[in-house]
């Protein structure tokens, strides 16, 4: 039962924000007075200045120390995107968000020292008449570029609750096991000891040692910060009558003055540290892996629970206020960017169960508490992510698939057998493989050893819209003419020459994201992530330049290929098969978006579609996955690899949707793509929900680094136990086939349709968008649109 200190956090916890400026004015000042100087040294110092200078706050009954911004449930603006103006600042307050101090001094800021983002290193090396501008205007990398100067980013401004400073958002979980058992003191030892082997004979070894440095000085701020956290605590006890919240202070100076300077030594002393590291390093990253927490802190949980030093309680109020502190690490974008949000999405993801690196199972006490901290204390963020392995305590899966029912959307499901098989097949030792973790939506990856820096989604039916016209988008020439559609004799000869113009759109799909990369190494080191990487102290070299035991920088995620996949059939059976239509014939309906060819498209749509479990379409399907992978690992990307897949659209099957024509499988132009990676298209899979986990399996998923599938069932198909159980066993049977990752909506469509009408009375309603939860009622329409038109299974048989 949720603790009463609990319960007054968590009733705040979606309260309105206020919007501080306390980082922003640090970085800004910090900045100016280091006009010159390199970017590493730049970069430092302001994290620096931010742990010794940020107001820090205690809130009373809240027993974990830190918080992301200046004010109770604030947000800190992002320095990395663009500028709050003063329309900016009165929409935001028309809207119902506070200002935390003196916004005038904000506007005199900006006129000092110009935001620094991310576009500023990939438009150095563009033109306007580059070859790669096309491609960037057409939106066939999700994200419309209007020009050189906008670049990528379409927000006018960002806020973020956190306190770093970090554009960049690299898929990536810190290796917080070593550095609960190490300490930051005896870290930073390390740094001296590695600068003192430095003889300065090269210009690296010069390098390295300013590198060194930078990380001595970023550990340096997170003790400082612990050790302000202690002197509040103190200061806060020396007059609070409350006999009970002042013990809890005392408690809490005792241990920020140890962690994370020295190593922990109890549960709750590894949850604080933890909690230094993650909020301090970690944000205002909102895809930032929390790692293996039943994992990370068992020992701890053992030793404490074996001496009756801890209660179970006790466990579970930590676990609860991770939960609440992490959901304020929340963003706050431009005006339009709000009036289009998708639902706040974040990605800090909580992975429990699987097996251990010896091969035995993980689950453990821990991991109850984790899903029982979900379900007293249910928000959209972060997210929880249940690994199944054969050895999964049955018990363990159909908690999680409680969660499920209470309408929590979480946790989603992972399969160990595929994702250990991927890290294998790309030459991971089998021990680390068994360790992975998710980031992001459901991408893997090896605490501290890999990094995956661009996960860029794809429109891949807008190669096919691109094709059939003759290379041409909005007037731009993107690709190349084939000439003649009717052109080929059979199925083969077309197909073998749309692969060939897919093949170049992947390529200059990895030339963005090499831009993209290469501005990150050069322009945004993070000596402060780095130390909690894989020998990041001993090798001194930016996490995002050196080469990890996994080396997974690129990644190209495709949107719609179960669209794609649909299309390419629909052409070859209706064109090259039946004969009933030429292709030229088939464009011109496309063009006309179907009108005046209503029977043409009935045909379209009539043709067998992805999730039915028929060979024919899924194995069209299948083959469009096997190749867009086989092309990304033709692709080099400038860390000296190959690219990888990963099939995960998030929200991006919608704005996808909108910029891609009317396909051969019947769809108009502008409607909204599948979604996820293995779902079929909203609607179409019309043989339930066993038929869609057959034609799942029939995707290659194993060479994928994630592959996202979404389903939906009525409340009532999981009303009682038995049903639970045979949702149970349905993963348990996709996971032996390859399958890589489920996740389920289970809600009323009454409720749905009734959020849309009155929205102030489901407030707490949440879903399941893609690899990240939402509620409903914050999403776009177009989103809640495309949610409520996915197939609601009503059994599970």
């Amino acid at each position: 039962m949720m603790r009463e200190n609990i319960k007054k956090l968590y009733a705040n916890m979606r309260k309105k924000t206020s919007v501080s400026m306390e980082t922003y004015r640090i970085i800004q000042e910090t900045y100016r007075e280091m006009t010159g100087q390199p970017m590493i040294k730049c970069r430092t110092q302001a994290f620096y200045n931010i742990m010794a200078r940020i107001p820090v706050f205690i809130e009373k009954g809240d027993i974990l120390a830190g918080n992301g911004a200046a004010c109770p449930g604030g947000l800190e603006i992002d320095y990395a995107n663009g500028i709050w103006n003063r329309y900016e600042i009165d929409e935001l307050k028309k809207d119902g968000y506070g200002f935390y101090g003196d916004e005038e001094e904000l506007f005199k800021l900006n006129e000092s020292v110009p935001p620094y983002g991310l576009n500023d290193g990939i438009a150095e090396v563009l033109s306007e008449d580059s070859f790669l501008m096309p491609f960037l205007r057409s939106g066939m990398a999700l994200v419309k570029w209007e020009g050189l100067e906008h670049g990528r980013q379409t927000l006018q401004c960002g806020a973020q609750g956190g306190l770093n400073l970090t554009p960049a958002q690299a898929l990536v979980c810190l290796d917080y096991e070593s550095a609960l058992k190490t300490g930051l003191e005896e870290m930073m030892n390390q740094c001296d000891r590695e600068m003192e082997k430095l003889s300065f004979e090269t210009t690296e070894e010069y390098d390295r040692y300013i590198y060194i440095k930078c990380m001595k000085k970023s550990l340096e701020g997170i003790c400082l910060y612990a050790e302000r956290m202690a002197d509040l605590a103190g200061k806060m006890a020396k007059t609070e009558t409350d006999e009970g919240w002042k013990a809890q202070l005392l408690q809490m100076e005792e241990i920020c003055r140890r962690v994370p300077r020295y190593p922990a030594r109890t549960f709750r002393e590894a949850v604080q540290m933890y909690w230094f590291i993650f909020l301090t390093v970690a944000c205002p990253n909102v895809a930032l892996g929390m790692g293996r927490l039943d994992q990370i802190f068992y020992p701890y949980y053992k030793k404490d629970i074996e001496a009756g030093r801890i209660t179970d309680e006790d466990v579970l109020e930590l676990f609860e206020l991770l939960r609440i502190k992490d959901y304020h690490l929340g963003t706050i974008q431009s005006k339009d960017n709000r009036d289009q949000t998708n639902g706040e999405a974040k990605w800090h993801n909580i992975v429990i169960g699987g097996v251990k690196p010896d091969g035995s199972d993980a689950a453990n006490p821990l991991s109850y508490l984790i899903l029982k901290a979900l379900r007293e204390c249910p928000g959209a963020h972060p997210t929880v992510t249940l690994r199944v392995a054969e050895s999964t305590p049955e018990d363990l899966l159909e908690m999680g698939l409680e969660c499920v029912r209470m309408g929590l959307s979480m946790p989603a499901f992972v399969g160990d057998k595929s994702y250990i098989k991927y890290l294998t097949i790309n030459g991971v030792d089998i021990k680390d493989a068994r360790d992975y973790v998710l980031t992001g939506c459901i991408d893997v990856n090896l605490p501290g050893k890999s990094r995956t820096m661009t996960a860029c989604m794809f429109v891949t039916p807008m190669c096919l819209d691109v094709f059939l016209n003759h290379g041409i988008k909005d007037g731009m020439v993107l690709g190349h003419d084939a000439g003649d559609l009717d052109q080929w004799t059979d199925y083969e000869e077309f197909e073998a020459a749309f692969k060939d113009e897919f093949k170049y759109f992947i390529y200059l799909m990895s030339q963005y994201c090499n831009l993209m990369i290469t501005s990150m190494q050069r322009n945004f080191p993070e000596p402060v992530k780095t130390a909690f990487m894989y020998r990041g102290i001993e090798d001194g070299i930016d996490y995002q330049i050196k080469q990890m035991p996994f080396e997974n920088a690129g990644v190209i995620c495709p949107v719609g290929l179960v669209n794609l996949g649909n299309a390419l059939y629909a052409v070859k059976k209706l064109v090259y098969e039946e004969r009933k239509v030429t292709l030229s014939q088939l464009k011109a309906a496309m063009d006309a978006n179907w009108k005046g060819y209503e029977d043409l498209q009935k045909m379209c749509l009539e043709a067998e579609k992805y999730g039915n479990d028929i060979d024919g379409v899924d194995k069209m399907v299948g083959d469009m996955y096997a190749c867009f992978d086989e092309y990304c690992h033709e692709m080099k990307c400038v860390t000296g690899t190959i690219y990888r897949s990963s099939a995960v659209s998030i929200f991006g099957h919608a704005p996808g949707g909108a910029m891609t024509g009317a396909t051969p499988d019947g769809r108009f132009c502008g409607e909204t793509l599948a979604d996820a990676g293995a779902s079929p298209m909203r609607g179409q899979d019309v043989n339930g929900p066993l038929a869609v986990i057959r034609s799942a399996i029939k995707i290659p998923q194993d060479s994928y680094q994630a592959v996202l599938f979404n389903m939906k069932f009525q409340p009532a198909a999981v009303r009682d136990d038995r049903d639970l159980s045979k949702l149970a066993a349905m993963i348990r049977t996709y996971f032996s086939y390859g399958g890589k990752h489920i996740q389920f909506n289970i809600v009323d469509e009454k409720e749905l349709l009734d959020a849309r009408v009155h929205p102030e009375n489901h407030e707490d309603l949440m879903v399941r968008v893609a690899g990240y939860s939402a509620y409903y009622v914050q999403l776009t329409q177009r989103l809640q649109d495309e949610i409520l038109a996915r197939t609601q299974n009503e059994a599970v048989r």
